[in-house]
């Protein structure tokens, strides 16, 4: 069995993919058919745009990559 919860009190199924906004975090844990729990993960949807570099054209036409698709 698949679980994810929210704050790892309350547990759901797992039974499609789900959801989730910016900065939630998720936990999953799973069941095996003797009811042993599996370790709790987590994780935390981070912004994209705190992942990506500045833009890298610089106006200089022999550093650019005409085959980049925009």
């Amino acid at each position: 069995k698949r679980l994810y919860s929210y704050d790892k009190n309350n547990w759901n199924d797992y039974s499609s993919p789900i959801n989730i906004n910016v900065g939630t975090t998720i936990y999953a844990k799973s069941i095996d058919k003797y009811g042993n729990d599996s370790i709790v993960r987590s994780y935390s949807a981070a912004n994209l745009s705190d992942a990506l570099l500045p833009t890298a054209y610089d106006n200089n036409t022999s550093t650019y990559d005409a085959d980049v698709k925009r």
